[in-house]
């Protein structure tokens, strides 16, 4: 990808010997983007085609990175805000993630297998069809060995021109709209 326009700003005082210093976790930096792949985790879906800005606060030791839009695993991205707070210090950080995403059900339904979510399902992808529209937001810790148990999640949607077999035995649920939700409540 591209980086379109990047700035830094941070404070530099003189100490009494004459030299120069950064002041120490004032920076801040932020930055443009375009055509990005970002990937938080190797098991988890990456986000391509990325356009939207960035921040990094040093003080507060947040990112924010806001996606106007991309696509992940299929599905288009309309709007994303990401924010990852207290990066700097191991053990402590904490991910915020709010997505609108659209795209087919069985690119959906596929998404939601991965990594962080693992929602398990036994629907044959290569027959469901239909659309969809989805709201996810996701709260969990920065953290490589992560457990579904830590991920404080509301996925919300509407399915229409549903087509997904097998929903109780042979039998396929059809039509729509559908409302959707995935949670951990």
């Amino acid at each position: 990808g591209n980086f379109i326009v990047m700035t830094d700003s941070f404070s530099i005082h003189q100490n009494d010997d004459g030299g120069w210093q950064i002041q120490e976790g004032d920076i801040q930096s932020s930055l443009t983007f375009e055509n990005m792949t970002m990937r938080y985790q190797d098991t988890m879906p990456p986000i391509e085609e990325a356009s939207g800005h960035a921040t990094f606060d040093r003080n507060s030791e947040l990112l924010s990175v806001h996606v106007k839009e991309g696509r992940t695993h299929g599905l288009s991205i309309k709007h994303a805000d990401l924010e990852f707070a207290h990066i700097i210090e191991p053990k402590k950080g904490k991910a915020d993630l709010y997505m609108l995403l659209e795209g087919s059900l069985s690119d959906g339904l596929s998404f939601i297998q991965h990594d962080p979510i693992k929602a398990n399902h036994d629907f044959d992808l290569k027959q469901t069809r239909g659309a969809l529209d989805l709201v996810a937001n996701l709260s969990f810790p920065t953290r490589k060995d992560l457990k579904v148990e830590q991920i404080d999640m509301d996925i919300r949607g509407q399915a229409k021109d549903v087509v997904l077999p097998g929903v109780l035995q042979d039998l396929a649920l059809e039509g729509g709209p559908f409302d959707i939700r995935v949670n951990n409540d």
